[in-house]
């Protein structure tokens, strides 16, 4: 783990970004190919 992110102070918030990044992009992926959120701004109307 210490040749990807380092090793010293800090480095543990360096790896909470990294899998923090990795999540996000997991949970946009999957947000993706989910069909009724990926259609919602064709099937709801607009609140004017």
């Amino acid at each position: 783990m210490g040749k990807i992110i380092g090793i010293g102070t800090g480095r543990g918030i360096g790896l909470m970004f990294i899998l923090m990044g990795l999540i996000i992009m997991l949970i946009t992926m999957l947000g993706y190919y989910y069909p009724p959120l990926r259609k919602v701004e064709i099937e709801l109307p607009d609140a004017t």
